[in-house]
Parts: structure tokens; sequence; C-alpha cells
């Protein structure tokens, strides 16, 4: 159950990060950040 609960976290943790680089109108930085962190296994 931890190991979901990490995995929750860093989605939230990522969605908060591309939601505030889009609102600096940082779009390129917002596209990269799912794919640069979903490699988790």
């Amino acid at each position: 159950m931890s190991q979901i609960q990490e995995k929750h976290t860093t989605a939230m943790d990522l969605a908060e990060a591309a939601m505030v680089a889009k609102l600096r109108g940082d779009l390129g930085q917002a596209s990269l950040l799912p794919a640069k962190h979903l490699k988790m296994n």
C-alpha cells in the first residue's frame, strides 16, 4: 500500500509542477516533466 501512496504523491507533485510551469508560460518545461519522472520502475 505504501508503494501506491508513494506513486500517488509523486504524481501529485508532478501535476503541481506542471501546473506551475504552465502558469509561468513555460510550456516546454511543463511537457517535459511527466516523461522525465514517470520512469520510476
